[in-house]
């Protein structure tokens, strides 16, 4: 695995942190704080996002095994020096969750595992991929340490040096910030070859064995490290797994195609949500829509999203697995089963099998939105795809446009549309600007038009609507409010006569 090192701000990293968490614990009525120490350095030189990835994940399972109390981030010098006598830095994460008994507590990161053995039923796994997070630890230079009382909560700290020991220099050439690494001593040497990466597609040529794909922004990534880990467990017991990266649905697509796979691991965070067409391509190939897609995303999914990509894509068999340790089980009991029919299903499958009865209701109770025209202007591929969903999964037609230039450009091709869903915040043509030419046009005076905006700002709905727009909804867009307010103005605009 590759280490790229920079040189970058502290307070940057732990603020995107707190971004990122403060909104999961809130959820939980947890407590959340981030502390830096005043002795901290001002900046790092190390693989941010590698770093990130490791206190993301040791953040991850503290809030995941916390039902009360607090989660804390803790920086601070950390009172040891690297072999070379470099100073470090102490990251420790400290919960007041279940806690690790003191029998675990030795085996903690190699057999992730936490507390008792009930607990992958009632937490959807056994701890966030902590052996992970301790070799890519090392391949920082540093190492993971943790502290436990059963009941009481527990600390978990990576010891990291200030610089990133045996760094070379980037071929960006001079000025560059940028070192490329991975060069870290024994550390580096043992995983790399433990983790050997395969090539992009699979080589047909190789004798036997199993394949696994992983579709993610990067070969050597987080998803990819998972995959070979899980891969480990099973040497020897099931024969040889062939294990490749490709890093666009379309070297996906002919990964796929070139020979049989167990099972595809896929980021479904990937930018230009090509995650989601890649689920598309599986589906438009009669030949790769019983290959089974383990979803992984960084982000908590919600209901409403996991519904949402269960009903869209139920001819794929589909997971959707936020969590790393599940993921990684999932992995393994995919590669295990004999045929794909024996892999036990998902704790959580029930549950989504019966939300497709009260999605179904819902549609009948929206029934006047069926066969509508509806243009989303968005460039937000996220918004735009779960948007575009809800209205397919009711019965509606949809057109898409990334900005406000190419949202008129549809319109005019499309003069049959009933409303648009216009996002405000858009680049080269905003969504107020766009409403405001959409309106000098005669044809499209009346057009409902429903402004969708990132938050609630006071004066919003004042501007939207003197823009030119009819309504005013938020995101993150619920979908009652949104589908209601579509069918009053469609309703109105049909008892008008427009």
């Amino acid at each position: 695995m590759d280490i790229h090192a920079e040189r970058f701000p502290l307070s940057a990293l732990l603020e995107d942190i707190q971004a990122t968490f403060q909104p999961l614990t809130v959820e939980k009525g947890l407590e959340f704080s981030v502390e830096a120490g005043a002795e901290a350095p001002g900046e790092l030189f190390t693989d941010r996002q590698r770093l990130r990835q490791v206190l993301g994940n040791l953040l991850a399972n503290a809030v995941k095994f916390t039902e009360r109390g607090h989660v804390l981030l803790r920086v601070a010098q950390a009172g040891r020096r690297t072999r070379d006598g470099g100073e470090m830095l102490a990251f420790s994460v400290a919960d007041t969750g279940i806690g690790i008994a003191p029998e675990n507590l030795t085996t903690i990161f190699g057999a992730f595992q936490q507390g008792d053995g009930t607990l992958s039923r009632r937490y959807g796994g056994t701890g966030l991929g902590l052996s992970i997070a301790r070799e890519v630890g090392d391949l920082l230079g540093g190492e993971i340490t943790a502290e436990s009382e059963l009941g009481r909560g527990s600390t978990f700290t990576l010891y990291l040096p200030y610089e990133l020991p045996g760094a070379v220099a980037d071929a960006a050439g001079p000025g560059s910030n940028g070192v490329s690494g991975g060069h870290n001593g024994e550390a580096h040497s043992r995983v790399t070859e433990a983790l050997q990466l395969q090539a992009a597609v699979p080589d047909d040529t190789a004798p036997g064995g199993r394949r696994l794909l992983v579709l993610e922004g990067a070969r050597g990534g987080l998803l990819t490290l998972l995959a070979h880990s899980a891969v480990s467990d099973l040497t020897g017991i099931h024969g040889p797994v062939h294990v490749g990266t490709v890093v666009s649905p379309e070297q996906g697509i002919e990964a796929l195609s070139s020979a049989p796979h167990q099972c595809v691991v896929l980021d479904l965070g990937l930018e230009d949500a090509s995650a989601f067409a890649f689920l598309e391509r599986l589906q438009e190939e009669p030949e790769l829509r019983n290959v089974p897609v383990l979803a992984h995303t960084r982000d908590k999914i919600d209901s409403a999203q996991a519904r949402l990509a269960r009903l869209r894509f139920g001819a794929q068999p589909l997971e959707l697995l936020p969590s790393l340790d599940e993921l990684r089980e999932r992995i393994t009991l995919h590669l295990s089963a004999a045929q794909p029919d024996q892999v036990p299903a998902l704790i959580s499958e029930p549950a989504a099998t019966a939300a497709v009865p009260r999605v179904t209701a819902q549609a009948e109770r929206h029934e006047a939105l069926r066969g509508r025209q509806i243009l989303v202007i968005d460039d937000d591929p996220r918004t735009v795809f779960a948007i575009t969903s809800t209205l397919e999964l009711h019965g509606m037609t949809v057109t898409q446009a990334a900005n406000g230039r190419r949202g008129i450009e549809a319109l005019l091709g499309a003069e049959e549309t009933d409303l648009i869903l216009m996002d405000v915040m858009m680049p080269e043509l905003d969504g107020y600007a766009t409403m405001n030419q959409i309106r000098q046009m005669p044809a499209f005076a009346t057009l409902p038009i429903i402004a969708v905006t990132a938050r609630a700002m006071p004066g919003d709905r004042e501007k939207s609507i003197a823009a030119g727009a009819s309504d005013y909804v938020t995101k993150p867009v619920d979908t009652d409010e949104l589908l209601a307010c579509m069918e009053r103005w469609l309703s109105r605009r049909l008892i008008l006569g427009d």
